[in-house]
Order: C-alpha cells, then sequence, then structure tokens
C-alpha cells in the first residue's frame, strides 16, 4: 500500500512538473494580448486619422499581427 502513495505522489509531481511551462506560455500569451489591445486601443485615433477614416479600421489590427 506504501508503494501505491508514493507512486500517486511521484506521478503528481511529474504532472505538476510538466504543466509549469504550458502554463508560462499561456501566462506570456494572455500578457501580450492584453499589452496588444492597450496599445492599440491607445493609439488607434491616430492610426485612423493617417489611414483616413474607419474606411481601413481593420487593418490597424491585421497590420499588427
Amino acid at each position: 500500500m506504501a508503494e501505491q502513495s508514493s507512486t500517486r505522489q511521484h506521478l503528481s509531481a511529474d504532472a505538476l512538473a510538466s504543466r509549469g511551462p504550458v502554463l508560462a506560455a499561456a501566462m506570456m500569451a494572455i500578457v501580450l494580448t492584453a499589452t496588444e489591445g492597450s496599445i492599440v486601443a491607445t493609439a488607434m485615433p491616430t492610426i485612423v486619422a493617417d489611414l483616413g477614416g474607419f474606411r481601413l479600421f481593420s487593418w490597424a489590427f491585421a497590420a499588427f499581427c
């Protein structure tokens, strides 16, 4: 019975260790998306003025990606 308990703990530790890089990548994606949104939203009046109106509004997001 003690072997099963230690095996479960070992598997649990391995599972947690393998989730670290995935969690870090997900957090980085969220931060980059939030940063992109705030930068584009702040600069949007200038971008729209340079593009000549809302006609080309979607290009601001497409060009940033």
